[in-house]
């Protein structure tokens, strides 16, 4: 008996485990740069704090960097870990906004962006949402 109800203790745990999720590659917030997520600074050159936000992220808001201070209109660089990704000034994916292709650093969110909506868009100290770019 004993040898049987070993064998079904055994039997559920196997089983339980096929049925658990996996664990997810990429936490946003937890100051990590992973895959797929955007890694904003608050300086230019990749300095001053990081957030790592998730690949699609309407809202900044209530964000904040490693350092500290809050995310909301305060980005001066970044870029999206080995995904191409766009950036907007405005939550909820409005107004003006730049497009980084895959593996596209830029240190300093300015004017020159390469891929914005408009050239006169300065958008150091603007930004407020992201999500993945696929052309």
């Amino acid at each position: 008996m004993n040898n049987v109800l070993r064998g079904a203790l055994v039997s559920m745990v196997a089983v339980a485990s096929l049925l658990t999720a996996p664990a997810a590659l990429a936490a946003p917030n937890d100051n990590t740069c992973d895959f797929g997520e955007g890694c904003i600074f608050l300086n230019s050159n990749y300095g001053g704090g990081m957030d790592d936000v998730s690949s699609t992220d309407g809202n900044w808001l209530n964000n904040n960097y490693s350092s500290g201070p809050s995310v909301h209109d305060s980005a001066s660089s970044g870029f999206g870990m080995e995904r191409a990704m766009r950036f907007w000034v405005n939550v909820n994916f409005s107004g003006a906004y730049f497009t980084l292709g895959l593996n596209q650093y830029d240190p300093l969110w300015t004017t020159n962006q390469p891929n914005a909506v408009s050239a006169t868009i300065d958008f150091n100290d603007r930004v407020d949402a992201n999500a993945l770019f696929v052309p």
